[in-house]
This record gives structure tokens, sequence and C-alpha cells, in this order.
């Protein structure tokens, strides 16, 4: 089996994920909810001011935030149920991994 005929991996900007047209995200109610304490809100603000810092010094600094995995929804009508099917992008790529980072 070629995996690569179903997996291609990329390294892209957060712009660039949340930039695109006619591409939305949607979170499959399958997935585990996921709570957040305080000391998730610290290290989560901590780290946005480190990487803004870290872009003031740098332009071209890097910061990993971790692994999305997504897959296109290829069915948007009767898998995501929208009320005004109208309304929804021309593509709609499911978060399997990484819902917590959108």
């Amino acid at each position: 089996m070629d995996i690569d005929k179903f997996f291609s991996t990329s390294s892209e900007p957060v712009l660039y994920i949340f930039n695109q047209q006619g591409l939305g995200y949607y979170i499959p109610l399958y997935q585990r909810k996921y709570s957040w304490d305080t000391e998730n809100i610290e290290q989560l603000m901590d780290d946005i001011c480190s990487g803004v810092s870290d872009l003031f010094e740098d332009d071209k600094s890097i910061h990993f935030m971790g692994t999305m995995i997504l897959v296109e929804e290829h069915d948007k009508i009767n898998n995501i149920k929208p009320q005004e099917p109208r309304a929804l992008p021309t593509r709609i790529d499911n978060i399997i991994d990484g819902q917590q980072r959108i």
C-alpha cells in the first residue's frame, strides 16, 4: 500500500490555515470534549505572548503548535446537516485531531 496516496503533510502558518477562501472546518460530534482548567488557559496565554514576542524580534520565527489531522467532507448535507445548505463553504474539512488547537 502506498501511504502517500492517502496522506499528505505540510507545514503552514496559522494565517494560511484560517485564510483560505471557501474552506470551513468542522469538528465531528464524536470528538471528545476538551475541558480547560486554569493551568491550560495560562499555558495558552503564555504560548501566545511568547509567539508574538518572538515575531517582534524575528518575523521569520517559528513556533510549533502541534499536529492537525483533517479529512475532506464529501457529503456535507447528510453528515453536517446544515440549517441552510446554501451557506456552506465550498469545501469542509473534518478535524479528526487537533480540535483544541482550532
